[in-house]
């Protein structure tokens, strides 16, 4: 099979023309996958179809433990034969081994993404000629990092092929064969001191809010030879998308680097009044502020395509102009960029410690000390 017509080569080009719908990131992915195919070896790069299908397979060799699908046995989405195909297929014409050691994968919640990283994780204790290999099932607390751990001790135990080559106990899934080792780590449970992972699968990277735990695991993979880093998370609560109304002539929004400010007016279709009332109950300056581009399906209007964040930044001003006397309000929003809070003034360089320092006037010696004096319209000020 030429890598052109590999299942992985087909999904590539499906998305760059057009035919499946992905985010800008899968779009990029498949994108770099034709181009390498074309100009790789020229950088010592070469796509192993072999390689890639064999992940692919074993994956059908692996059957599904919970729900309705318990059972059956498990078939990779052309999403996941693109993910899976990538990491396995594509190699060094100078040692033979992979090209990617680090992955990141960011889905929606319930597809199936634990039993998705159980394939490359049993697949690696078996099969891939690494002496004594490690798997590592890592997260910010054991609960969680034994999600997937379970779900291959299930996988393990409805495969009587599984159950001949792999040993599963309370805290630990054994292969004599290899001498190979899957085992849970978390920050608040077991020690990750003098582990050497081959493949590690952390989960939940949104929750991981410190890099204590993934820099001591990720730095003690440096010993192997092609360890893999796999990176899972669904990215937080899911967000909801709701329409309050329709954008009309919306000018051109651009996400672009750099420090400029710059500022949007949005213009939407008429609001309840409920809604301008309580617009108007808040002080909505400097509120913030996202726009993301989205793709729906035009008959279920649902997301077919993480939304992707195209603009961040702050409310300047909201208005509700009437079209004619009696009308239903618009509203105009107009929204500044981030950076806008890089040119707010600071208010300590108004203090008498700012004047002292820079040989000033002193003007505001006794500001602090003085405090404030109400004075009522109409009433004669003190000399």
């Amino acid at each position: 099979m030429e890598p052109i017509d590999h299942p992985v080569s087909r999904y590539a080009i499906g998305v760059v023309e057009g035919d499946i719908v992905a985010g800008d990131l899968v779009r990029m992915a498949c994108e770099r996958h034709l181009m390498d195919l074309e100009t790789g070896a020229d950088r010592g790069l070469y796509f192993d179809c072999q390689a890639a299908s064999r992940i692919i397979r074993w994956a059908r060799m692996l059957q599904h433990t919970t729900g309705p699908m318990a059972g059956m046995p498990l078939k990779l989405e052309p999403w996941q034969e693109f993910r899976h195909g990538s990491v396995f297929g594509w190699k060094r014409s100078e040692t033979g081994l992979r090209r990617f050691q680090s992955t990141y994968h960011q889905v929606g919640k319930k597809n199936g993404k634990t039993t998705d990283t159980a394939v490359p994780m049993l697949f690696t204790q078996l099969f891939d000629g690494e002496a004594a290999p490690q798997g590592y099932c890592a997260a910010t607390t054991k609960n969680q990092a034994g999600l997937l751990f379970k779900e291959m001790k299930r996988m393990i135990k409805r495969s009587p092929i599984l159950k001949e080559f792999m040993d599963v106990s309370r805290t630990s899934i054994e292969t004599p064969e290899s001498d190979g080792l899957i085992a849970c780590l978390s920050r608040d449970g077991d020690s990750s001191d003098g582990i050497n992972p081959s493949f590690l699968a952390r989960d939940e990277m949104h929750r991981w809010t410190d890099r204590e735990l993934a820099d001591t695991i990720v730095e003690s993979m440096i010993a192997r030879a092609q360890p893999i880093d796999w990176v899972i998370t669904t990215a937080g609560q899911s967000r909801d998308y709701v329409g309050a109304g329709a954008l009309l002539d919306p000018e051109p929004i651009t996400s672009q680097p750099g420090l400029d400010v710059r500022i949007h007016q949005l213009r939407l279709s008429a609001v309840l009044p409920k809604v301008e009332d309580l617009v108007k109950g808040y002080d909505t300056r400097f509120a913030p502020v996202e726009m993301h581009r989205a793709l729906f399906h035009p008959q279920t209007r649902q997301l077919v395509a993480e939304p992707h964040r195209i603009f961040k930044g702050m409310i300047d001003q909201i208005t509700f102009p009437r079209e004619a006397p009696g009308g239903s309000p618009a509203c105009v929003i107009s929204v500044a960029s981030e950076t806008r809070i890089l040119t707010r003034s600071l208010a300590s360089k108004k203090s008498d410690e700012s004047h002292k320092a820079r040989g000033g006037d002193r003007f505001r010696r006794n500001a602090v000390a003085s405090g404030t004096v109400q004075v009522f319209w109409g009433e004669k000020k003190l000399e």
